[in-house]
């Protein structure tokens, strides 16, 4: 369990780094908007990328990518890790446990992917459109309904390797 605690701990460090990291006063928009909400129109986005291109741009670099790409690669490691110990652990589960990193895996691709868009958007704001924008409110709602569901599976396949360990 050495593993998945080393990850947790990164993944936390990387968070509170990227709370920090960069500065986001003066900015007309809360700090993430564009990962944690569905809820901006084209017209929105296009303004405040034009209102405000440095912030844009900051969000682009460091916040998407390094920082939000060090987190997700931690956090799905963790939630990947963390499962697949803890399935190694309930003696019905252990031949499939590799498996159990397959929604980590899936969280990851779509965070990653969901940045890569945003970054075009921020970085090319001619790009921004009805469609391209469609994308990425997709893409957010599919990484929150991911990331939920890798840890929902890791919290219950901790409890399962809690309850087997007690059992056993």
């Amino acid at each position: 369990m050495r593993l998945p605690l080393l990850l947790l701990a990164a993944t936390v460090i990387v968070y509170a780094i990227g709370r920090v990291v960069p500065s986001w006063e003066g900015s007309t928009r809360p700090r993430r908007w564009l990962e944690t909400s569905a809820g901006y129109t084209k017209v929105q986005l296009a303004d405040w990328v034009k209102a405000e291109p440095r912030y844009a741009a900051r969000y682009v670099m460091p916040t998407l990518f390094p920082l939000d790409l060090f987190f997700m690669a931690f956090l799905a490691a963790f939630l990947a890790s963390a499962s697949m110990t803890s399935a190694q652990s309930v003696g019905a589960l252990t031949p499939i446990a590799w498996l159990f990193v397959l929604i980590p895996v899936v969280y990851l691709a779509i965070d990653l992917a969901e940045d890569v868009v945003l970054a075009g958007l921020l970085t090319h704001p001619e790009s921004i459109a009805d469609a391209s924008v469609g994308v990425a409110h997709v893409l957010t709602r599919l990484k929150i309904w991911s990331v939920i569901a890798a840890f929902g599976q890791t919290a219950l396949l901790v409890v399962g390797a809690g309850i087997a360990r007690l059992i056993g």
